[in-house]
């Protein structure tokens, strides 16, 4: 969503820190007031989704993670290289839904 301009995704690697904090502060902006929230990203490492938990434990939401298993295509054209580094960094995190 941070990259979402009047309807077109404009993608910004230089922007990519930015963009995360923006989704959390939202997501948590969005937590303390009682909203249901869902986060859609690439967490490849547990501590890159550690704060989310954190915060749904704090705030008293019941928190769901699935995990996307199927080969998906790359929509920031991500080099395959990179992807494959990605996939040996893969942290699995306990309860996570496999889909």
């Amino acid at each position: 969503m941070y990259f979402q301009r009047d309807s077109e995704y404009n993608f910004d690697g230089t922007k990519l820190k930015l963009a995360h904090r923006w989704c959390e502060k939202t997501a948590f902006l969005a937590m303390q007031a009682g909203l249901d929230v869902c986060v859609s990203n690439t967490f490849v490492q547990r501590w890159q989704m550690q704060p989310y938990i954190d915060k749904a434990a704090s705030t008293g939401h019941r928190l769901k993670i699935i995990c996307m298993s199927q080969q998906y295509g790359s929509i920031h054209q991500v080099p395959q290289a990179t992807l494959e580094k990605l996939k040996k960094e893969w942290q699995a995190i306990e309860g996570e839904e496999i889909r």
